[in-house]
């Protein structure tokens, strides 16, 4: 097994996973929209977080 040496390493595996799953039909509709908001949420950079926070 791989040795997961930081979060970004992290969260890629997990992306991975979901991604995986969905393409499987896992998830339903709802669960995916709620799964893909988290992902996009992570995905973006603390800047891009704080201008949004900053933009509501």
């Amino acid at each position: 097994m791989d040795t997961i040496t930081n979060k970004s390493d992290a969260l890629n595996i997990l992306f991975q996973a979901v991604e995986m799953a969905q393409q499987k039909g896992i998830y339903t509709l709802k669960d995916a929209y709620i799964i893909f908001n988290a992902v996009e949420f992570l995905s973006k950079t603390e800047t891009e977080v704080e201008e949004n926070i900053i933009t509501e």
